[in-house]
């Protein structure tokens, strides 16, 4: 489906309802004028779908102000979507609209592996972008989700919300990298309520550069965490969010390809690094030592914690707290806040304050502050991040281009979705065996992926909820009918989705009775009056070390031969490493250290040019420095 250079006015102008019977759907939109539209573009269940270079003056939406005291109206309302691009698109609200929430882009319970909102510009909004319910295809995994790069936001109420309707609302945990800045403009905090308005505990690591407009200082409570990046984005015109071109010639695929498998290499060599530093490598027989020791051990444990540090698990952590009669609350706090990442897991925090003999109030207090630092773990996770999306953006264009070919390559398409994995890549392997008529195929395919996946609990009964719609899907196919032409109980199930099924299932029963029955259902956007912003601003790990006294400085800085470092550790520590990293986040150097002071030549002329982070760890605290070379 494609919609190119033209001019729409209607209340709904765009609508995609994919009931999901025959193949996955996916369209274009570009180049569009939306004019006082209620909503300018609503989708439910695609793959695929690309919004480009469009401008959308939003409208009044009379039709749901009684149900929702006042009117309601959005740019793109994008629901239980994947490999989406929206990219150069203008939002602002239109001249006549009537007082009302207006909100440019609206993403809900899409399972995205990775998919950026970019280079869009959102002028005068309540918010710019909404994101209501988990937007990223594994919960748990903070490097999959949907993400916001290069966007200029002036003059909105709010230009991000990640909204908690579900009470597990999430997107991507990296807004932007440690290497590579967020690139998003901010409304003046004269102007905005709040910049970025985060509901639920899952932590949001938002990277920023000092330039205007780009460093996050309004935001709400300790969830959002802004990171000063090593290097601006600098947000280019187009294929920015892995969009640009969708058909591709056998030279683009061909290097696509390429830049798939050196990204997947990649990811895999930092994944190794990772796990072979988390727990030591072994979780299981840190834990078991943390069950077996006693009080005798304390010191002996103590020093291979904190050498552990900060790649400790938020399993060991929470072991190392529940024995109490073996470690003292200072020991405690000093391991705890060796591990700022894992201290910002809200499981991990409310274990620490119920169980039944918490830390301090004022420790927990501290470690909820430390909790926005950041150390060789960061850049660790953030590498991942970056590869993941590289190699992830390549499939995906791969995979629209097969897409949107006149005639789709099923056997590559199947393959593509495979190569990024998963269990919504493998829902949309379902599709392709629909698309093809390969019925039994789809349904064997289908009922195998509770164990592929190891799905229980919720995810296991969305599933069966999934199985209920294929089923019914396969039956109408075979009896030659249609959507329009449903049983009384089929109707009955549908009715029953549409109410209270979950995310999946729910978007597919709903985009059945609004396309085929004339149900008409939207969500209030719901914006809030006012927010509660911080307090207080935390402090990092690094300023806490430098509090406590833990000093680096390296002169003359830039170096071009050689540099001079000068330490100070924290109390009475006599024994520090200094380590230094390149701008990839690998050592280059562990540099032992005795004393409580004094200083230590680098030679330099062997290293590249370039930027270099230099650590400091002492004490279970660490203080970096960067360096330049010339």
């Amino acid at each position: 489906m494609k919609q190119k250079k033209t001019e729409v006015f209607r209340r709904t102008a765009v609508g995609v309802y994919n009931d999901g019977l025959r193949e996955t759907t996916h369209f274009e939109v570009d180049n569009t004028l939306f004019i006082n539209n209620s909503t300018g573009i609503y989708a439910t269940n695609t793959d695929g779908a690309v919004m480009t270079d469009n401008t959308f003056e939003i409208g009044c939406n009379n039709t749901d102000c009684e149900k929702c005291g006042k009117s309601g109206a959005l740019g793109i309302d994008l629901l239980t979507s994947v490999n989406f691009v929206i990219e150069n698109n203008g939002f602002s609200g239109h001249s006549a609209a009537q007082p009302g929430d207006y909100v440019g882009i609206r993403v809900t319970d899409c399972p995205s592996v990775d998919d950026d909102i970019y280079r869009n510009q959102f002028n005068g909004l309540s918010v710019g972008n909404m994101a209501v319910g988990v937007n990223r295809r594994t919960p748990v995994n903070d490097a999959t989700g949907v993400s916001y790069q290069c966007n200029e936001n002036e003059l909105n109420d709010i230009d991000f919300w990640v909204k908690d309707y579900t009470k597990e609302s999430r997107i991507r945990g990296n807004v932007g990298e440690q290497l590579l800045a967020s690139g998003n403009t901010l409304t003046d905090p004269t102007y905005a309520t709040i910049q970025f308005l985060n509901d639920y505990t899952q932590y949001i690591n938002y990277y920023y550069v000092e330039l205007d407009n780009q460093p996050l200082t309004e935001y709400t409570d300790i969830y959002v965490v802004p990171i000063l990046a090593a290097n601006p984005n600098p947000c280019l015109p187009e294929h920015g969010s892995g969009g640009g071109g969708i058909s591709l010639s056998d030279t683009e695929k061909a290097a696509l390809e390429l830049e798939y498998a050196e990204g997947l290499d990649d990811y895999n060599s930092v994944e190794t690094l990772y796990n072979s530093l988390l727990d030591d490598g072994n979780t299981q027989a840190e834990i078991a030592s943390l069950q077996a020791a006693s009080p005798a051990d304390m010191w002996s444990l103590r020093s291979k914690l904190l050498g552990t540090s900060p790649h400790l698990s938020d399993e060991v952590l929470k072991q190392m707290a529940d024995r109490a009669d073996v470690f003292p609350d200072a020991v405690q706090f000093e391991v705890l806040a060796s591990n700022p990442e894992e201290l910002r897991k809200e499981e991990l925090m409310s274990y620490l304050e119920q169980k039944s003999d918490p830390l301090p109030e004022y420790m927990l207090e501290i470690l909820r502050q430390v909790a926005t630092g950041s150390s060789y773990k960061s850049v660790l996770q953030s590498q991942m991040s970056f590869y993941h999306e590289k190699y992830v953006k390549s499939a995906q264009r791969i995979i629209r281009s097969l897409l949107f070919d006149s005639i789709t390559d099923y056997n590559q398409l199947r393959q593509w979705y495979d190569n990024i994995g998963g269990y919504q890549m493998d829902l949309q392997i379902v599709n392709t065996w629909i698309a093809e008529g390969a019925y039994d195929v789809a349904l064997d395919f289908a009922e195998a992926l509770p164990a592929m996946h190891q799905l229980e609990g919720d995810q296991l009964a969305a599933h069966e909820e999934y199985m209920s719609l294929l089923e019914m899907s396969v039956d109408l196919e075979q009896q030659n009918r249609n959507i329009m032409q449903l049983t009384a109980q089929e109707l009955a199930m549908i009715s029953s989705l549409a109410q209270t099924a979950s995310p999946h299932a729910q978007s597919k029963a709903r985009a059945m009775l609004e396309y085929a029955y004339g149900e008409h259902y939207f969500e209030c956007p719901d914006v809030p009056e006012s927010v509660v912003l911080k307090s207080t601003k935390p402090i990092s790990a690094d300023k806490l070390a430098e509090a406590m006294g833990l000093q680096l400085k390296a002169e003359p800085n830039p170096a071009a031969e050689w540099t001079q470092f000068s330490w100070q550790l924290a109390g009475d520590a006599g024994h520090a490493i200094l380590e230094i990293y390149d701008g990839m986040g690998r050592l280059l150097q562990s540099i032992q250290l005795q004393g409580n002071q004094g200083t230590h030549l680098l030679d330099t002329r062997k290293l590249p040019a370039g930027i270099y982070s230099c650590v400091l760890k002492a004490a279970g605290m660490q203080k970096t420095s960067k360096l330049v070379i010339h």
